[in-house]
């Protein structure tokens, strides 16, 4: 569960890099607590983390996890050829 109640006492105080880097504090993480922060933070809640916004996106969370684990299963072979081509140079 995303909790945006309280947010951490670091981000309490706004920095000048902060104006130019988000957006003149138009973030989330970076607006100063009041209106604004609280309807950014219930327009995440209601467009972003929403569970039709989540179930939309399950195939391409299906599709990028599948790439990750064939890209970890080829990367295993590849480490475990050159662990073997090493104990054999070492002999």
């Amino acid at each position: 569960m995303l909790h945006l109640k309280r947010r951490p006492p670091v981000l309490a105080n706004h920095t000048i890099i902060g104006e130019h880097l988000n957006y003149n504090h138009t973030t989330v993480i970076t607006a100063p607590y009041g209106d604004h922060w609280r309807n950014l933070c219930r327009l995440a809640a209601i467009e972003i983390f929403s569970s039709a916004r989540f179930n939309a996106f399950a195939s391409t969370r299906n599709d990028q996890a599948k790439q990750l684990l064939c890209k970890l299963s080829q990367n295993a072979w590849g480490l475990k050829s050159l662990m073997s081509g090493l104990r054999i140079i070492s002999q």
